[in-house]
């Protein structure tokens, strides 16, 4: 099917003003994320020609939707998402609850709807016992969910799957296909993913592209003089993963040349405040968290540099930054869907050498600046104006009317698992289908697995054997947790379970492990030892003369131990398939998007899945949860604790340890 041309429109549907049902996780107003944005301006288009009733499954409705929509909440009284419903046989959609679709066939039957557009593909489970009456079904695409999840569990350092990881891939895309089969038309965000849906599974799509945000963004000047402003700015969530990554990377690729011509590295969007440490700002670094309006700071600059390597679907940020006339420098898969050409609509780059190549050409180039900026937003006003998304949308719409209805309970939207032991008829449907392990070390979790393990005692009947708590049970365990990560010793084999092994950054272990051991009660620092003069553990930590000194001391000593641990257990071949997790994802994982890669991975499904997300949610610290062992939650201590001594002691004794544990070097 392929793009639609902007002379087709409305003719057909405004003679007959059509019923349309929209069923979406979240409301999308106010049109704050991509998601959000593509999902508002979706539905405002389809009322202008149509009456528009706009289904939320949880959360607040916005206080106001647009004219011409009627919104309406399913669960008004809660923000719980449907994330945690997933499970290894659904992983990207899953079943909604029976209560719920009750609600929403009641809409079906009472609205009669003409067209039913399902919001992304989480909200695809509702297909089995939708009862759509002549309704024709529409899959609005925002990307394939099944390339975010692969980004998800390529954990490894060498950036493989695990066996399971791949398994539960496999699954994801093939409910992903299935949803997009059992439906009538399938909206895709660009020609990529239309060629991808084919590819996939032969089904074809039609491309509506992701609209502009603001159209004011044309407006803004294009001149030689804004091109000679040396800044450089990033615009994206950093709630978002891929986003905090690109952060990262363009702090490390840039921020020297851009600071010795006098600029520095702004980073803008929702959230950009969780980026703050001491220092970043005098290191030519700048935040402005959640702007109120970011057309002022996309006019403020003239270039803006996009090192995004994990992702997918169209890039709403790249299209608003050629839309606003900024020179665009990108990877590739920044810029992923938008058919732009290299060296024309914007500069291509990949390798850090390559950031810095293209900035200091630009820099020195404004007249240049001014030709590709100029031919960017002419690309971005012929493709991505809010006039050719409304167009778009209008002939889609028009389109969906005439298809061919399908019966969607004819698909198939899950894919059977492999090689799956039965285990229905011996083992409670709470626990994990085989025996698992969880692994921490010494100041990296030990304390909230822990909690959440006995949480799953008392409410999911697991059988959690803990070597350092006590002997083997008879009956066969559940979980192994053992808190420093060495089965070996216990000859249990992580070739044999699914194994998680929760990690930190080392720089971090030193300063937890020295401000933890100056005032612990546990037992085995108060025990005196001859190697510091009869002193116990504490007592010699605590003579030190400041904290520069004890985290010198903890290099020697715990932490030290620790670390090497850390760093034998990522290079053991005995632990190649294992899940390797930071806790830092962890402290503030609301959405529980890790534990529930966690939980998955270890086999947990179903019910049990539900009640291992229940528990982490509860022994969480953003839950509310007080843990006594906790002194400082924030990741990145390191950046304002460590002197340029601390980091050469560091490095003499440990190497590239951060980088082989995932965390960036020191810059």
């Amino acid at each position: 099917m392929g793009p639609i041309s902007k002379r087709h429109h409305q003719r057909q549907m405004t003679k007959t003003r059509p019923n349309i049902l929209f069923l979406s996780a979240y409301s999308p107003w106010p049109k704050i994320t991509g998601g959000q944005l593509r999902s508002g301006y979706l539905a405002e288009a389809a009322s202008r020609i149509a009456r528009v009733r706009f289904l939320t499954l949880h959360g607040n409705i916005s206080p106001q939707p647009p004219r011409g929509i009627e919104e309406i909440t399913l669960r008004p009284d809660t923000t719980a998402s449907l994330w945690p419903l997933r499970n290894a046989d659904r992983p990207l959609a899953p079943a909604i609850p029976e209560y719920l679709m009750r609600r929403i066939n009641r809409h079906v039957a009472e609205f009669k709807p003409d067209l039913i557009i399902l919001e992304q593909t989480i909200i695809g489970g509702a297909l089995e016992s939708l009862e759509p009456g002549t309704a024709r079904l529409i899959l609005s695409s925002h990307n394939f969910d099944s390339d975010l999840l692969q980004g998800e569990l390529e954990k490894r350092a060498d950036g493989s799957l695990t066996k399971l990881g791949r398994a539960r891939l496999d699954r994801a895309l093939a409910q992903e296909i299935g949803i997009a089969k059992a439906c009538d038309l399938v909206l895709s965000c660009s020609e990529n993913d239309r060629q991808r849906y084919l590819a996939e599974g032969g089904v074809d799509s039609v491309v509506v592209p992701n609209p502009l945000s603001n159209a004011a963004a044309f407006d803004i000047e294009i001149d030689t003089e804004r091109y000679a402003n040396p800044d450089v700015l990033f615009v994206g969530s950093m709630r978002y993963a891929p986003n905090v990554a690109a952060a990262t990377k363009l702090i490390r690729a840039l921020r020297k040349p851009v600071v010795d011509r006098g600029g520095k590295i702004i980073l803008a969007g929702r959230y950009a405040s969780r980026l703050d440490v001491e220092g970043i700002h005098k290191n030519g670094v700048s935040l402005i968290s959640d702007p109120p309006d970011i057309l002022p700071v996309l006019a403020s600059c003239g270039m803006t540099a996009m090192p995004i390597n994990e992702g997918s679907g169209t890039r709403l940020k790249a299209i608003e930054a050629l839309a606003a006339g900024l020179v665009v420098i990108a990877t590739q898969k920044a810029v992923e869907g938008l058919e732009l050409t290299p060296g024309v609509h914007y500069l291509r780059a990949e390798s850090d050498d390559e950031f810095r190549g293209q900035y200091a050409a630009m820099h020195a180039n404004p007249e240049e600046c001014v030709a590709i900026a100029s031919k960017g937003r002419a690309f971005a006003e012929e493709r991505f104006s809010p006039e050719v998304f409304e167009a778009s949308t209008f002939a889609a719409l028009d389109l969906a009317l005439k298809a061919k209805r399908k019966d969607p309970r004819k698909e198939t939207l899950t894919a059977p698992s492999s090689n799956r032991p039965d285990l229905e008829n011996s083992r409670s449907l709470h626990k994990p289908e085989q025996p698992c392990l969880i692994g921490t070390f010494h100041k990296t979790g030990t304390t909230l697995f822990n909690n959440i393990l006995r949480q799953l005692e008392k409410t999911a009947g697991l059988i959690v054997w803990n070597p350092d708590r006590g002997p083997k049970p008879e009956a066969q365990w559940d979980v192994c947790f053992n808190w420093h990560s060495n089965f070996g010793a216990i000859d249990v084999w992580p070739e044999n379970h699914p194994t998680t092994i929760v990690v930190r950054d080392p720089r971090d272990v030193v300063i937890s492990s020295a401000y933890y051991h100056m005032k612990s009660t546990e037992g085995w620092l108060h025990v005196e030892r001859p190697e510091f003069d009869g002193m116990t553990y504490q007592q010699k930590i605590n003579s030190l003369v400041d904290m520069k000194s004890r985290f010198l001391f903890e290099m020697e000593h715990t932490a030290k131990d620790n670390i090497r641990a850390m760093l034998n257990r990522k290079s053991d071949p005995a632990f190649r398939d294992a899940l390797f997790v930071r806790l830092e994802d962890l402290v503030d994982d609301v959405e529980l998007k890790f534990f529930s890669q966690i939980f998955s991975h270890l086999s947990f499904s179903g019910s049990g899945l539900t009640a291992a997300l229940d528990a982490a949610h509860r022994m969480s610290l953003f839950s509310g949860h007080t843990n006594k062992h906790v002194r400082d939650p924030k990741p990145a201590q390191w950046l304002s604790q460590f002197d340029d001594e601390l980091h050469h002691a560091f490095t003499d004794r440990f190497g590239n340890a951060a980088e082989r544990l995932g965390y960036r070097a020191a810059s």
